[in-house]
């Protein structure tokens, strides 16, 4: 390995050094990645420093990665003896740790790690819980302040300083007011949450890191034995550690202090995580290192390079040199002083195309930065409405698709069983429950003061819906059987199980079945039929079913004698009767039924009308007949499907009786709207809200009226933006009470009702639990809720889900003035509502009693039917479900083969035989799952090639660990956008930095200190020496409020020969004039 060949002088430097501390300083673009791995290799191949004496500690998955990727090179170690480097993440590196030594302290070895949502969603559970002063949607400040107490290795349930949790708080970017919080209230949360951690066997991420270092502490001989093992050590990003890091690092060093760290003070960003700068100065002070500084950048051209620099330099820095490159001059830096979000959006959709015009730039090569995410929100809406391929990182677990999500919920319940991931497994592979009826189950849960598992293991004994009630069985047995999978040693084999038990529960229909099968209209034959069951089934009534003779009629016979007895409790009132050959339909006087009871039997006929007696023709539903008519001696007279084929139709029937029961009723709904002046949960202010009950004509059963609406004073002047938007004036409100007055009304109001409303979760909800609780001093609201948005979303997913298109979409009739009005509103979110109601039933019909499609496929096949839409729809479907559940059938078992004539029980037999063998054809669902599936056998094959312990516990553990920046994204040509911070470790040729406006970035905070604006200086400094060859800028005078802003600071501290300013005028000139914007050369 020729090392001087490959690395310049300086970085030569750090990797020949063999024994003893050492500090490398490295500036951004220096090659500090290749150092580490370099260094490695060169200890092992001229050292013959055994590889698993080596630890290698980094801050994320990806960047650990690209060490293992890099030394698995041939060049380097290959990859059997880079496989034996600890290349770990600090989180990582302690899991391994304790899964191997944590029994030594009493930690159960086969914990859990609980990652930042579910995290977020147990102290959610706890506040709820509680009568504490928390409102919501400050889950963050609980989970900061245990986290801010564990990384300083404090206990987060002993009494704090308040000024902790006042600091805390202040450092929220995202909402400049301060909730007054008791910090009474967040200890009593911090021990609940503890206590269930240690309950449950269950660490969370700073856990990992504390009880590390209290085993290393306490236990003398396990950290003899990891100093003795790990010979050398490298930290990167040595910067961005905190005093629990700090700690676990001084106990894996042992005395000969082989340690060696890469560091750059102005690249710390992290002082919110507790990382400080000022632990290279403690590393100096405690090791005496040698040091060597990396100069050279190999990134960005001169340009960005000096106009980095020059910012930098404002800051309190370790003495050093500047960083220096031999790449081209480059472009200056162009910063884009505009007036609003719509400019700012429009321009860099502009700079978009323009720079992949005439393929300067490909989509992949451009990121898009900001300091917050709310920064990014619209603009990401706007580039997907303008056909921009984007791609949006955000901080979530493992990767954000949502299959893939559930089926780590799936293996998370197989471990420990955490309500959030029951919710998402229950609408994976098909939807077990829709959203209406999982809001009502998790009410009556609560009620009932049972978690949801205990709901569902007693479902029996609960007023729910028949289909809805076998599902959900069905559901949870599902999860017991699962519990089995625990025993199965390799994650790798788990997962293929998993993967083939979910298999079997996918909906046999695919998409282009359901275009083909007609759904039946709400009135005529088939709802006159279905109604008259339903009322048989609700009074009890005696039902006979006649079938006459042939494989298709006793199929339908077997189906609805199934489903009554089955679904229903009545099987002492179903007779069914499969007559011969020639016999004909006679009233049997021998029946178990009273005389009484006679007169009320309801008889389903099937099959040619032949002759059915005039005495009970009246009481008939007759399935199969030549054509619909409204025949008044029938209930009903269902004509045969597609082909004379009668189990279509039967089917048909069935699903719409059981559907017929899920609808229920809108009673104990309340759908509500509410207008504010601006946009920001956190901070809007009310000024108009409304209501309305649904399921009632008038007034309630209280004497109530249905309706509520009241106009709201702010403590603020309405801004005229608002009052063109909401038609509500400073003039209108003037005499209005305030929402002080008028909250308790509307909870009044309200009640427990399940509330209905569009993008209620995200906005109108969170802004009433902030007035709870500073108005009423109650922790939140506490009703569930059915939000329109979300619904919609996962019904129609990539439409528009703006309440007016939604009421375009459903025919909904509305006026645009009327939009944005509170009373209004409430009506058109009403009428989207039923619909989006009616779409769910909808579905949920078509897909209902799939146990029941070999029965249909064999009836199609016994007529010879030709295979037309509809048909050749539910065969594929059949075919499907005899496959996924490898031959097994409720439906094959029910069909009464014995009453046949020998010749068709011959035939019957056949065309079971051709099904159980004949695939079904493969079509876009399958291959989206197959894609999704071998997604998610690819990470865990790559989780086993690079890992010691490949059981369950270590892939949730690993997938816990990762963020949606860790997870290798498809090499797709899309433009990326990410915060600054997750765009650390990154690089773009080019890179627009959005949202420049002091207050935005720099944050600007009560009481900011200059260390805190240094921090904000620090993380620009990042952002732009991330880009290679082009850096935009763009600040707005006017961001979603009235009040104006003004440039960041970070831009005037530029060198101005650097930075070129196109103003707002500029811009709509260039625009009007078609002309192209000074957009630097086309290289």
């Amino acid at each position: 390995m020729n090392i001087k060949r490959e690395l310049s002088r300086q970085q030569s430097n750090a990797v020949y050094h063999y024994k003893g501390p050492l500090l490398v300083l490295a500036g951004p673009g220096s090659g500090k990645t290749r150092i580490i791995t370099h260094r490695v290799a060169y200890l092992v191949h001229n050292h013959n420093i055994p590889p698993e004496s080596i630890l290698a500690v980094t801050f994320t998955n990806k960047a650990a990665q690209e060490m293992i990727d890099r030394l698995h090179d041939n060049d380097l170690l290959g990859e059997t003896i880079g496989a034996d480097v600890w290349i770990h993440t600090f989180h990582a590196v302690c899991v391994r740790i304790l899964r191997k030594y944590g029994d030594k302290i009493g930690l159960n070895t086969r914990f859990a790690v609980l990652d930042q949502e579910s995290q977020e969603e147990l102290l959610s559970q706890f506040i709820r819980e509680s009568s504490s002063s928390i409102p919501i949607e400050h889950v963050w400040l609980v989970r900061e302040f245990i986290s801010d107490a564990k990384i300083r290795l404090k206990d987060p349930t002993e009494v704090q300083e308040s000024e902790r949790l006042k600091r805390i708080n202040e450092r929220n970017d995202n909402n400049p007011s301060i909730v007054d919080i008791d910090l009474s209230d967040v200890l009593d949360i911090a021990k609940r949450y503890q206590e269930y951690l240690k309950e449950h066997d269950v660490l969370d991420f700073d856990d990992l890191i504390t009880t590390t270092v209290e085993l290393l502490s306490k236990d003398t001989d396990v950290r003899e034995e990891l100093q003795a093992k790990f010979k050398f050590i490298m930290i990167d990003e040595y910067q961005d550690i905190n005093l629990a890091q700090y700690e676990l690092i001084n106990l894996l060093c042992n005395s000969e202090k082989n340690i060696m760290v890469v560091a750059d003070d102005d690249q710390s960003i992290y002082s919110w995580r507790g990382s400080d700068p000022a632990f290279i100065d403690k590393f100096r002070e405690q090791y005496k290192p040698k040091e060597i500084q990396l100069t050279d950048n190999y990134r960005s051209t001169k340009r960005i390079l000096r106009a980095s620099q020059s910012l930098i330099e404002r800051n309190t820095r370790i003495k050093k040199n500047s960083l220096t490159t031999n790449n081209e001059e480059g472009e200056i830096i162009y910063y884009y002083k505009l007036d609003d979000t719509k400019e700012e959006m429009r321009l860099i959709r502009w700079l978009i195309k323009q720079l992949t015009k005439n393929k300067y730039y490909s989509p992949g090569q451009i990121a898009i930065f900001y300091r917050t995410h709310k920064l990014a929100d619209k603009l990401e809406q706007f580039l997907l409405e303008s056909k921009i391929p984007i791609k949006r990182i955000k901080r979530e677990a493992f990767i954000n698709q949502s299959a893939i999500r559930s089926i780590i919920s799936y293996l998370r319940l197989i471990c420990w069983r955490l309500e959030p991931d029951l919710e998402r497994a229950i609408i994976f592979p098909d939807t077990v429950i829709d959203e209406l009826t999982k809001q009502r189950l998790i009410k009556m849960a609560n009620e009932e003061k049972v978690s949801l598992f205990e709901l569902f293991k007693n479902i029996d004994s609960k007023d729910v819906a028949p289909l809805t009630k076998n599902r959900i069985k069905h559901f949870s047995r599902l999860i017991e059987n699962l519990n089995g999978l625990q025993n199965e040693v390799s994650i790798g084999k788990i997962v293929n199980k998993l993967i083939e038990i979910l298999e079997s529960e996918r909906s046999p229909y695919q998409a282009v079945d359901l275009q083909a099968i007609k759904n039946p209209p709400s009135y005529g034959s088939l709802q006159k039929a279905v109604n008259t069951l339903y009322d048989s089934i609700n009074q009890r009534k005696p039902i006979k079913i006649i079938a006459n003779y042939g494989i298709d009629n006793y199929c339908s016979a077997g189906m609805i004698n199934y489903v009554l007895t089955n679904y229903f409790d009545i099987d002492d009132k179903v007779s069914c009767q499969f007559l011969s050959p020639d016999e004909k339909i006679t009233v049997n006087n021998d029946e178990t039924w009273n005389s009484k009871e006679k007169d009320d039997i309801i008889y389903i006929v099937i099959g040619s009308e032949g002759e059915i007696p005039y005495n009970i023709a009246k009481n008939t539903i007759l399935i199969g007949a030549l054509e619909e008519t409204d025949d008044e001696r029938y209930i009903s007279a269902l004509p045969a499907g597609e082909g004379g084929v009668v189990s279509t139709v039967t089917l048909k029937m069935c699903q719409r009786l059981m559907i017929s029961y899920e609808a229920g009723s809108v009673d104990g709904l309340v759908v509500y709207d509410l207008e504010t002046i601006g946009n920001n949960p956190k901070t809007a202010e009310i000024i108009e809200l409304a209501g309305k009950k649904l399921g009632i004509r008038r007034k309630s059963k209280d004497g109530d009226d249905i309706f509520f609406h009241r106009l709201v004073k702010p403590t603020r002047q309405i801004p005229k933006s608002s009052s063109e938007i909401h038609g509500i004036t400073n003039e209108d409100v003037k005499d209005m009470p305030s929402i002080e007055e008028v909250l308790p009304e509307f909870l009044k109001f309200i009640g427990d009702s399940i509330l209905v409303g569009h993008n209620i979760n995200d906005f109108d909800n969170k802004v009433l639990s902030r007035y709870m609780n500073s108005c009423l001093n109650r922790a939140e609201l506490t009703n569930r809720s059915y939000d329109t948005l979300i619904v919609a979303k996962r019904l129609f997913p990539l439409e528009n889900y703006k309440l007016d298109a939604l009421a375009d979409k459903f025919g909904v009739e509305y006026k645009k003035e009327d939009l944005h009005h509170a009373s209004k509103d409430i009506i058109i979110t009403e009428n989207v509502f039923r619909s989006l109601r009616r779409e769910e039933l909808i579905r949920n019909e078509r897909k209902s009693l799939n146990e029941l499609l070999p029965l249909v496929a064999l009836g199609i096949l016994s007529k010879n039917a030709v295979m037309e839409e509809e048909n050749s729809a539910f065969y594929n479907s059949a075919l499907r479900y005899i496959k996924q559940r490898k031959g097994r059938s409720e439906g094959i078992e029910i069909f009464p083969i014995s009453h046949l004539e020998a010749e068709e029980e011959e035939s019957a037999i056949s065309f079971l035989d051709r099904m159980a063998e004949e695939n079904p054809p493969f079509t876009e669902d399958d291959n989206a799952w197959n894609n999704t599936m071998t997604k998610v056998r690819n990470s865990v094959v790559e989780f086993e090639r690079n890992t010691y312990d490949n059981s369950l516990i270590s892939f949730l553990s690993h997938t816990a660990l990762l963020t949606g920046s860790d997870v290798e994204e498809e090499k797709e040509d899309k433009v990326t956008m990410m915060t600054v911070h997750s765009a650390k470790g990154t690089e773009f040729p080019v890179v627009i930095m959005m949202g420049m406006e002091q207050g935005n970035f720099p944050i600007i905070s009560r009481d900011q200190s200059e260390s805190e604006l240094e921090e904000e200086r620090r993380l620009c400094y990042v952002g732009m020496t991330r880009a290679k060859r082009r850096l935009y800028m763009t600040s707005v005078r006017f961001r979603d409020s009235d009040r104006e802003l003004s440039p960041s600071q970070f831009i005037w501290e530029i060198r101005p020969d650097l930075i070129r300013t196109v103003t707002a005028k500029q811009v709509r000139s260039a625009w009007k004039k078609r002309k192209r914007q000074p957009l630097a050369s086309n290289s």
